[in-house]
């Protein structure tokens, strides 16, 4: 892909300002101790996004899933997977979670392998236009402005598979690089004419009146989120690896079981950085993910197309090895271990 960097300060508007309280987090606990598995105080070091894809972690987290399994954690929030891919390559984070084709750069690039899923979360992800703009439908933006984070995987899907599904190819629009804290205000300046992202942003730019969905990746992308580890965090710490497992199987199913209490929490963690949005904007960002840690029927064969269309793009020197990328051991193990009655509150 071809990337415009964007120019010149973002202003900070009262939009603006909220959005960057929420970049200020982009990473809070880096902790870059550069040993090779877990920290030197022992703790996991744990990435996670300050998005809403990142929200089951941080729930499990606030919500006592860790503590109850006597894990010591180290957390590191970042704004994007490619990010926390980009620690865990470094070997300066244990544990991640990330979309699909980042999973398949960092197998490539180190020994990340997945050993379960945040969820499915193609209602959270969106191309919004903004609401001024003339963009009513995805075939307005021939020409247009787009703002996509590099590298993202989001930024994959769209220009990979939505775009050319209605016969728009590289060139026939300018991708302008913004991280994903920063687009809602580009949008609102006019930087940009629309922009791929991720909720809360999406929520925000609707409710603000700042920008509209034009379409989400429901019907093009599952879009799940997997949960990564480094295979050498798991040889060395395999029951640690597998109370990670369970702890999030516990939470999940809280998640599913109290929805409500689910975005309640979220809403205090995003208020308490300042980004003050109504509770049900972040009720409506937050209900479009499917959370879950089992992986869903299908996911090899899903992965091995992302896999396929990486390699043809050269983004990945081959297609990985999906008897040791897709771990399912740690997971049968952590579901065998866990009881219905079992709880995090």
């Amino acid at each position: 892909m071809r990337y415009r960097n964007s120019s010149g300060p973002v202003r900070r508007t009262p939009i603006g300002r909220v959005l960057y309280a929420l970049a200020a987090v982009a990473v809070l606990a880096c902790g870059c101790s550069g040993s090779t598995s877990g920290s030197d105080t022992g703790a996991v070091r744990l990435g996670y996004q300050t998005n809403v894809w990142g929200m089951p972690v941080y729930t499990a987290v606030q919500n006592g899933c860790f503590q109850q399994e006597n894990l010591q954690l180290q957390e590191i929030q970042v704004d994007s997977g490619n990010r926390v891919r980009d620690l865990m390559v470094a070997e300066q984070a244990d544990v991640g979670t990330f979309a699909g084709p980042t999973l398949n750069t960092g197998a490539d690039k180190s020994d990340i392998v997945a050993v379960g899923m945040v969820g499915t979360v193609a209602g959270t992800t969106a191309i919004v236009a903004g609401e001024d703009s003339a963009v009513q439908g995805l075939p307005d933006l021939r020409g247009k402005k787009i703002a996509i984070q590099a590298g993202s995987s989001i930024g994959d899907v769209a220009v990979g598979q939505i775009l050319p599904s209605i016969g728009l190819q590289q060139g026939d629009y300018e991708l302008v690089n913004i991280p994903v804290n920063n687009m809602v205000s580009a949008l609102t300046q006019g930087q940009v004419d629309a922009m791929v992202n991720v909720e809360p942003y999406n929520a925000v730019a609707v409710s603000q009146g700042i920008g509209r969905r034009i379409a989400d990746f429901t019907d093009y992308d599952p879009l799940p989120v997997f949960i990564g580890m480094r295979q050498e965090f798991i040889d060395d710490h395999r029951a640690e690896a597998v109370q990670i497992v369970r702890a999030l199987l516990t939470n999940a199913r809280e998640w599913r079981a109290d929805p409500d209490a689910a975005y309640a929490t979220i809403t205090q963690y995003y208020s308490s950085i300042g980004f003050d949005v109504p509770p049900e904007v972040i009720k409506d960002a937050a209900s479009r993910m499917n959370v879950q840690v089992e992986y869903f029927d299908g996911v090899q064969e899903y992965m091995q197309g992302l896999a396929e269309r990486q390699v043809e793009l050269g983004q990945i020197s081959d297609v990985p090895d999906w008897s040791t990328t897709l771990n399912t051991e740690l997971l049968r193990e952590a579901t065998d271990t866990t009881t219905e009655a079992a709880g995090c509150r």
